[in-house]
């Protein structure tokens, strides 16, 4: 038999990634809410730092391949709380996608379709009708600044909002997107930027360059409600379509408070390979 020939075992470490996606932004999730998921999490990983972690399995060519991880973890006051990733291994307070997709997966495990966790900027409530239909509720945005050339908006994470009167030029939207980031008010946190669209008075369209990602994605939930709130300007129960390059979104506001509707799906399993 030529070496051609010979099989390879796989060497796969024992604990579970799940990945999911919420409007084509896909992430990994962790699950460490199980005792014995979390001690095959210390056996299999708690040596490494989540960081390293996180930018060799968001690699779309060596790794994994997804726009973030979320490590879920026990929490006392909320059903859990969550350690949220960017793909550089850089961490952000909020994901609108994110939390839809959490929301749909702890709900499929656990059979209940209400849900609160714990972040960064406070308790997130999730409510899944069906993968098709799961509400996001955000704390009130709190940080704004209007202005000409473009809007401040920060839900959840920040966001730099600018009407356009399209968003086909990519390579255009790119260099301003660029040009943004690298002004000294953003040096310290940096900032996503989300070009808005006007498509009716209830109907908009956003893209989005991700700080973390350094790209645009396919969606991103915080800059939707963003460019929500730059037309709305926080106007109670006035449902707003979004379409983004992975699907379609609806932000309303109620009792001063964002909410953010739209499908999540759970894609698979998968096992990161051992090297040795």
């Amino acid at each position: 038999m030529g070496l051609a020939q010979l099989p390879m075992p796989l060497k796969l470490f024992d604990f579970p990634l799940t990945k999911a996606m919420a409007t084509g932004n896909d992430f990994l999730l962790v699950d460490l809410l199980d005792p014995a998921l979390a001690a095959q999490w210390k056996k299999d990983f708690g040596h490494a730092k989540r960081a390293d972690l996180v930018k060799a399995w968001c690699d779309r060519y060596t790794g994994l391949g997804a726009d973030g991880v979320v490590i879920l973890e026990p929490d006392p006051s909320t059903d859990f709380v969550w350690d949220f990733y960017n793909s550089d291994g850089s961490t952000a307070d909020m994901c609108g996608n994110a939390a839809r997709a959490v929301g749909l997966y702890v709900s499929e495990k656990t059979g209940r379709n209400k849900l609160k966790f714990n972040t960064r900027i406070g308790v997130i409530s999730v409510r899944v009708q069906s993968p098709n239909d799961i509400e996001v509720e955000l704390p009130e945005i709190k940080e704004e600044d209007w202005g000409s050339e473009f809007d401040f908006i920060r839900a959840g994470v920040p966001h730099v909002v600018i009407k356009c009167d399209s968003l086909d030029n990519i390579a255009q939207l790119t260099t301003q997107a660029l040009a943004i980031k690298k002004m000294l008010r953003f040096a310290k946190d940096g900032t996503n930027v989300t070009f808005l669209r006007i498509i009716t008075p209830n109907h908009i369209q956003t893209k989005t360059f991700e700080r973390g990602v350094e790209g645009f994605t396919r969606s991103c939930g915080t800059g939707a409600i963003a460019a929500a709130h730059s037309i709305l300007r926080g106007k109670e129960n006035q449902p707003l379509q979004v379409d983004v390059p992975g699907g379609r979104l609806s932000v309303v506001w109620k009792e001063g408070k964002p909410t953010l509707r739209g499908p999540a799906r759970i894609i698979g399993e998968m096992h990161w390979m051992r090297d040795t």
